[in-house]
């Protein structure tokens, strides 16, 4: 039998000690992402941001935090920031702690000639390795109102107990806010009584909700995107969708947004 050099032989211990330590190190961050959950989820709706098109790739892709999105520019005449990517790695990181977990991709543009929010978020979840039947697409809603409305649906067909929303930091103040009142919002009685239907199982313990930021997720795995967030929060351009979302949660709270009367509340104490 051929005998392993000693040089040759230390290499290798030193390479799976490196291989152990990446292991332990990863088995530590995934446990600490599961930490931060209440209960064990069981679905993770990943609320749509803002996608752009690659000349370089030749395709659509989930947008940086540069990426501006349409709906604000409905809202308030000026596109603002949007991100979209941050929340693509955040569901990486949740499918590598609960790999056993559907990740649901969410929503259209208005856009007919372009591909889905979802459909894109898919093709990047799905080429990073996560499975396709971990994957539910989506692609009816077009604001984060409709996203909410299409949950309900499947989670009339799915009958969760647990679901957990992720999204990136700045949005989730007002997302919290708007399905806080999500039985305003209802357009006839019929979706009035589903609304219901969900709010009340909240309100009695039968649903749990939790919001989670892409944020806290990725900082877990790489404490460099504490000091990237840092940044991007600190830039004019998301100063400016801060800003937005702040006005939005001021407007709920005074029962002056999207020109409804916002009266009914899941949590009370609430805005």
């Amino acid at each position: 039998m051929e005998k392993i050099p000693e040089q040759k032989l230390n290499s290798n211990e030193v390479h799976l000690s490196d291989i152990n330590n990446v292991t332990e190190k990863r088995s530590a961050q995934n446990e600490a992402i599961r930490s931060l959950f209440e209960v064990e989820p069981q679905v993770f709706f990943i609320l749509a941001g803002s996608m752009k098109y690659s000349e370089l790739k030749g395709r659509h892709e989930s947008g940086s935090f540069s990426t501006v999105d349409q709906n604000s520019k409905k809202a308030t005449g000026t596109a603002l920031p949007a991100a979209g990517k941050d929340r693509v790695l955040a569901a990486l990181e949740l499918h590598d702690a609960f790999p056993n977990v559907d990740l649901i991709t969410t929503s259209r543009t208005r856009n007919q000639d372009v591909p889905t929010y979802a459909a894109v978020m898919k093709g990047e979840l799905l080429q990073r390795g996560v499975p396709d039947e971990r994957i539910i697409l989506e692609e009816e809603s077009v604001s984060t109102i409709t996203e909410y409305k299409e949950a309900v649906k499947l989670w009339n067909e799915k009958q969760w107990t647990n679901i957990v929303f992720v999204s990136s930091n700045f949005h989730l103040p007002r997302a919290r806010a708007l399905l806080n009142h999500l039985e305003d919002f209802a357009d006839n009685e019929e979706e009035l009584a589903s609304l219901t239907k969900f709010a009340n199982s909240i309100r009695k313990g039968i649903l749990t909700i939790q919001f989670l930021g892409s944020a806290e997720i990725l900082s877990i795995r790489d404490e460099r995107y504490k000091k990237l967030f840092a940044e991007v929060d600190a830039s004019e351009g998301m100063q400016r969708r801060i800003e937005f979302e702040q006005k939005g949660v001021e407007q709920i709270a005074s029962g002056t947004y999207d020109k409804r009367n916002l009266s009914k509340r899941i949590w009370e104490n609430e805005v």
